[in-house]
């Protein structure tokens, strides 16, 4: 298992779904469970590392809430210097 050791990690995962019409329901809670284990896989690689879910942001997160995007960049880098 690979690790980045404590390397600050922040992952921002989208909190919205979007399928298309008639996109089977069954098929898209596998694919969005599917997805959340892998944004927590890859939050456990850094053990300095922050789950952040976007709750009103599809997968363009900087489209939908630039501010949680630079707020937690400027986090990061102020946690950084300390």
């Amino acid at each position: 298992s690979r690790s980045l050791g404590a390397l600050p990690l922040v992952v921002i995962t989208a909190g919205k779904d979007e399928w298309d019409e008639g996109f089977p329901a069954e098929i898209a809670r596998a694919l969005e469970q599917d997805w959340m284990q892998m944004q927590q896989e890859f939050v456990q690689l850094s053990s300095n590392s922050q789950h952040i879910i976007a709750h009103e942001s599809t997968h363009a997160i900087q489209d939908f809430q630039p501010d949680l995007v630079v707020a937690t960049i400027r986090k990061m880098l102020e946690s950084t210097r300390s």
